[in-house]
């Protein structure tokens, strides 16, 4: 849901047909550090209590 664009749907579509011991072969190849990350948001998200 809601991943358009985004690496986890990339990584949906290289693994939705791969099935058993390739699957975790697969998985494994993508964990081992092909995420590059995306830009780092510096805006404060809390709410401030009186």
């Amino acid at each position: 849901k809601n991943a358009r664009g985004s690496w986890g749907e990339k990584a949906n579509y290289d693994l939705m047909h791969t099935r058993g011991k390739s699957f975790r072969h697969e998985k494994t190849k993508k964990k081992r550090g092909s995420y590059r990350g995306g830009n780092i948001d510096m805006s404060v998200n809390s709410i401030k209590f009186d």
